[in-house]
């Protein structure tokens, strides 16, 4: 066996590592100075250490938290020796460690009575925060199950990751002895970095960040990718060789990525969200903890119990804060949604009570239209036939006044309804121009449609020949002058056509242009031949060209009115 050919005198008391592959020797002397024999234990205050070889007299004892707990030694979550000594016998003891972890330990002697209460009392703390953490896990579990809430079952994930984190880190998760040559401490980086994959994913969700902070996607899609990398390693047959490397890789991506949640949880903040102060109050607590956990392992705080358990603490009280704002949160929806009820039901009634009056109205209009068209051509002198005609004419406008009402009707339903498909946009047209070529030519204007080849655009067929197209041409026509022409051509680029029709009339006026842009009501102006309009047809085109998957529409004039519409080839 080939062993160092010299030692250096510790100074300060506490043995200190980095991450590192190599292999470091301990030399020990220890001398009973009783005249009686003693037996006493040997132990590192540090719990994740590796493997540790205590060679003693050429006999070799394996232990160490690599090591599974029922091959230890001494069955403890500690790495731990049993020595016994005569009356005032002295021993040089050589202590051999492996290990992937950093190491920043104290190496103590006590007698087997204070080491076993040390050993429960730390067992005991863990079973107190596990029995918490499961009670929060089960609690948040089942609301994820009432609410089907993505965000419930990520932070699931998360709290199982980062309890699995901290009982690792403290190798307390060794008792769960179910490996026969290794422990799960041993994979320590795979909850870390599972810990923070969640994090990501839940500071998504509970932020809101989509809407307060777009760019955190991406920074949650890289952050996950490079926090995967470490898994797949130590899944790897080369892992105990390169877990050195990803050990201070972890370290580094846990730093950035929690001050990744922190600028998240202060942007959302500043735009005056609660849930960013409870995130912010919430991460400050497990930063605080990390911090002293991190700093009391790697030596620059001190080593004592606060500090070693400073991931657990701060751990508990995060999840208790988030539980406060999850619950909170619930609160926020349940009023959000009793507001989304109401305004349905409000918005039922008005659209029943609407749908009633416009039938019950229009059979009634239709009695009286019938009698006032007997009484018209009954008409016995010229007094009566005007204020017959006059009559009539309040009819035509309520009657135009129903209409409009029933489009606003079928407007909102199709923006419910409207599922964007494959059409072929010239066989669109032709349907259209078809439909109003006896009104074109009543008033001896020529629709001079484009030669061009089937192509296809997402959009939807019924609503694009009759409220899109349908209600440009009709407009197109209304207000150009008789016996002129209506343009129609049709352009394609790599990923879209546009198609542009433009009129000989006088064009849109500066309020209606106005009025689009804002997308306010949109005034009525009568056509060149005495048409009459309500306004309502250029909102039903850029309603339902919003609903068309990559669509545009742009209005302007041009020696007349021209309509500017983008579709997105399929």
């Amino acid at each position: 066996m080939e062993l160092p050919q010299k030692f250096y005198h510790l100074q300060g008391g506490v043995l200190k590592r980095g991450y590192t592959k190599d292999v470091l020797y301990i030399k020990v002397k220890i001398k009973n100075t009783s005249k009686f024999p003693l037996k006493r234990v040997l132990y590192f205050d540090q719990i994740l250490t590796g493997e540790v070889d205590l060679i003693l007299e050429d006999k070799v004892i394996k232990t160490g938290s690599s090591i599974p707990l029922s091959k230890r030694q001494v069955n403890s979550v500690y790495t731990a020796f049993e020595l016994s000594f005569a009356p005032e016998e002295e021993k040089e003891i050589l202590l051999r460690k492996y290990g992937i972890h950093v190491f920043n330990s104290k190496l103590l002697l006590t007698d087997e009575f204070n080491f076993y209460k040390l050993n429960n009392k730390k067992i005991n703390i863990f079973r107190f925060y596990s029995g918490a953490m499961l009670a929060l896990l089960i609690y948040n579990f089942f609301i994820a199950l009432f609410t089907k809430s993505r965000m419930f079952f990520v932070y699931c994930g998360y709290l199982a990751a980062l309890y699995l984190t901290v009982v690792g880190s403290q190798g307390v998760i060794d008792l769960v002895d179910i490996f026969s040559t290794t422990t799960l401490s041993q994979y320590l980086v795979i909850f870390s970095s599972s810990s923070v994959i969640f994090a990501y994913y839940f500071t998504r969700d509970f932020l809101d960040t989509h809407i307060y902070y777009p760019v955190f996607k991406k920074i949650a899609k890289y952050g996950s990718l490079l926090a995967l990398v470490p898994i797949l390693n130590a899944l790897a047959p080369w892992y105990d060789s390169t877990a050195w490397i990803f050990g201070n890789y972890i370290d580094i991506l846990i730093g950035i990525s929690i001050l990744m949640f922190l600028s998240a949880g202060v942007i959302v903040a500043i735009k005056r969200h609660t849930f960013g102060y409870i995130y912010l109050l919430s991460w400050s607590f497990l930063f605080l903890g990390a911090f002293l956990y991190l700093g009391s392992v790697h030596g620059f705080l001190p080593r004592n119990f606060i500090y070693n358990n400073g991931l657990l603490f701060g751990n508990v009280f995060e999840m208790l804060v988030l539980s406060l704002g999850l619950g909170y949160q619930i609160t926020v929806l349940q009023k959000e949604k009793e507001v989304a009820v109401k305004k349905a039901q409000v918005k039922e009634k008005s659209e029943r009570l609407v749908r009633v009056l416009s039938h019950d109205i229009a059979s009634s209009l239709q009695v009286a239209i019938l009698y006032l068209t007997r009484m018209k051509k009954n008409a016995s002198d010229e007094k009566m036939q005007r204020g017959v005609e006059k009559a009539l004419t309040a009819t035509d406008n309520i009657t135009k006044i129903l209409n409009h009402v029933r489009d606003e009707q079928r407007l909102e339903e199709a923006k419910e309804n409207v599922i964007c498909s494959k059409v072929n946009l010239a066989k669109a047209l032709d349907k259209t121009l078809f439909i109003f070529d006896e009104k074109a030519s009543a008033k001896g204007v020529t629709l001079r449609k484009p030669q061009c080849d089937e192509i296809f655009i997402w959009a939807e067929e019924t609503t694009l020949v009759n409220n899109v197209l349908g209600n440009i041409i009709s407009n197109a026509i209304k207000f150009t002058p008789e016996n002129s022409s209506i343009s129609i051509d049709l352009d394609c680029e790599s990923d879209k056509a546009t198609l542009t029709i433009q009129d000989q009339g006088s064009g849109f006026s500066d309020d209606v242009l106005e009025q689009f842009k804002n997308k306010s009501f949109i005034s009525s102006h009568t056509g060149t031949s005495g048409e009459r309009g309500t306004g309502f047809g250029l909102r039903i085109i850029d309603t339902y060209m919003s609903l068309y998957t990559g669509s545009e529409l742009s209005i302007f004039n041009d020696n007349g009115a021209v309509y500017k519409l983008s579709f997105k080839l399929s």
